[in-house]
């Protein structure tokens, strides 16, 4: 984990994330996904800053997702408090 931190910490970079939802079979939802994953698309924005870094994710889609957004805000210096927002759109 560390290695994965220190790397988004090293620059700016942008990430398109594909993640797909599979039930298990005595959940409710798995005969209507059966055979194809609920897929999801979320989007990230690192800003690069090695001291105190601003993560931004956001759902594109499905629609019922679009506009889910989660907001980090990561000290690197473990003695300081991290923080984080999220904003679920109201359908």
């Amino acid at each position: 984990m560390t290695t994965l931190e220190t790397r988004f910490r090293s620059r700016p970079l942008f990430t398109r994330l594909q993640i797909g939802t599979t039930y298990g079979e005595r959940h409710p939802l798995h005969a209507h996904f059966t055979g194809e994953p609920y897929e999801k698309t979320l989007w990230g924005i690192f800003d690069g800053n090695a001291e105190v870094t601003h993560l931004l994710h956001v759902f594109s889609a499905p629609g019922r997702l679009a506009g889910t957004s989660l907001l980090i805000h990561d000290v690197a210096d473990p003695a300081k408090a991290d923080a984080m927002w999220i904003y679920l759109r109201l359908i």
